[in-house]
């Protein structure tokens, strides 16, 4: 594709996707499970799924993002688990805490609200996931939306 053509002249790794919608699903269930908790404990995924409550809660929101994934027509439940614990042990801040710490706009409605209305759409229980992002938009300020 001329795009990853373009890019990797650039020097940008890239490459093409088979399928698009599975590979935005695929990281946006990742951002569901790691975003909302890390938002809320300020610290990177290491620290804070050293805390089994925490794995616990975000291997139940995975459940869920799994779920409301599979509602849109992508099955991601092969490697999940595995995709969320590889990450579980990086001692790294996701993005939206990373902004929201250095006082940046975040992308907190794409990545949290959107899910939600979706799941609400589709009638898909997210209650892990509501009670979370609820939290961690009281503690992060951003506005509800109604």
């Amino acid at each position: 594709a001329p795009i990853v053509a373009a890019l990797k002249a650039g020097g940008m790794g890239a490459i093409a996707s088979e399928d698009i919608r599975r590979d935005i699903w695929l990281k946006l269930v990742n951002n569901l499970t790691n975003g909302p908790i890390t938002l809320l404990s300020g610290a990177d995924m290491r620290t804070t799924f050293a805390q089994p409550a925490l794995r616990a809660a975000a291997l139940a929101i995975l459940a869920e993002g799994l779920a409301l994934a599979r509602a849109e027509g992508n099955d991601l439940s092969e490697g999940a688990e595995e995709r969320v614990m590889r990450s579980a042990v990086l001692p790294h801040k996701p993005s939206i805490l990373q902004d929201h710490q250095a006082g940046r706009a975040t992308e907190f409605a794409t990545l949290f609200e959107a899910p939600l209305r979706i799941a609400r759409a589709r009638g898909v229980a997210v209650p892990m996931l509501d009670t979370l992002v609820s939290l961690a938009r009281v503690a992060t300020g951003q506005p509800d939306p109604g």
